[in-house]
């Protein structure tokens, strides 16, 4: 059964590591402080899951990047203000995933604003023990 991390419970458990350990993942938000899109992380036994609001977005203008075990939705778009003068309205989400999250094999999808990201788990390699022959 996946377990669902929300952005506002990791960031309500922004307390000194000592006293409250950290979720498995957390979210980072930056963009104007105008418009925070909200997004949601889940974690299944194989791989995890972000289901994110990217209004206005496209393929043509919607860009995932993985680095550093940290996941990045990254959104370009114009807006039109109330004068009639185009601005554009950028905005990103960024997410740092576990180590056992293996970034290279993540597959995107986008469908009507919203952008769906599974991120596989890596497999776990069993330590082989070594036999050791006295010489």
């Amino acid at each position: 059964m996946a377990r669902r991390v929300s952005p506002r419970w990791i960031a309500s458990r922004a307390c000194p590591p000592a006293r409250y350990p950290p979720p498995s993942v957390s979210v980072r938000r930056e963009a104007s402080p105008t418009f925070q899109p909200p997004a949601d992380v889940l974690e299944g036994a194989s791989n995890f899951v972000i289901i994110a609001d990217v209004p206005g977005g496209h393929s043509g203008n919607t860009g995932v990047f993985w680095e550093d075990g940290m996941l990045t939705i990254a959104v370009r778009r114009s807006a039109e203000t109330v004068t009639g003068d185009q601005r554009m309205a950028d905005f990103y989400r960024s997410f740092h995933l576990p180590e056992n999250a293996d970034g290279a094999r993540a597959k995107c999808r986008l469908r009507n604003g919203v952008l769906i990201a599974k991120v596989p788990k890596m497999k776990v390699v069993a330590p082989t023990l070594i036999e050791i022959v006295a010489a």
